[in-house]
């Protein structure tokens, strides 16, 4: 495939954020790498990068968790295994963070995106919502794909187009795995 072909299929894709271990052009990284149509660029440790679709969460199930808080008999296990339970990194976080779930909208029809940023959570109603607002280079640490040479440009093409590479599921976005723009 010559560059400007996969320059093309590059400039099509949607925001991603995966997870590579360590390769030879990057090398070891303990953070997660996103890739989009302009480039991919590392994660910086103190920035925000989670990215949740609560599911299955019903108006009155979403009701009746904010009232056990204000009341302050909610518990982890009041939303242990739903989806609530994934905007928090771990049981520690869910005593300091319960105003998360006050944020939440009173009605979320079921389903709702959840991206975090530096001011907290935002929510967004579809998944097409949330990815073009987080689409956009958020790191110094960002390489363009018109900047790179023939042959780095043909691995990431590779790693991207034919999976070699290894999506960390609690960041994952596109949450569909869909990395192509329509």
């Amino acid at each position: 495939m010559d560059r400007n072909s996969i320059l093309e299929q590059l400039s099509r894709l949607r925001l991603c954020v995966f997870w590579p271990g360590s390769w030879e052009d990057i090398g070891f990284t303990e953070r997660e790498i996103w890739i989009n149509s302009e480039g991919y660029g590392y994660i910086s440790c103190d920035e925000p990068c989670r990215f949740v679709e609560l599911k299955n969460c019903s108006d009155e199930f979403l009701a009746s968790i904010k009232l056990k808080l204000k009341s302050n008999v909610l518990s982890i296990e009041d939303i242990r295994g739903t989806s609530i339970e994934d905007l928090f990194y771990d049981e520690l976080e869910f005593d300091n963070f319960k105003d998360i779930i006050l944020e939440l909208p009173d009605h979320i029809n079921g389903s709702l995106f959840c991206g975090e940023t530096f001011d907290g959570w935002l929510f967004f109603n579809t998944e097409e919502e949330m990815i073009n607002y987080f689409e956009r280079a958020y790191s110094d640490n960002y390489m363009e794909w018109q900047e790179m040479d023939d042959h780095l440009l043909s691995i990431w093409y590779s790693r991207i187009f034919d999976g070699d590479y290894c999506i960390e599921k609690d960041h994952e976005l596109p949450i569909n795995l869909n990395i192509l723009k329509d």
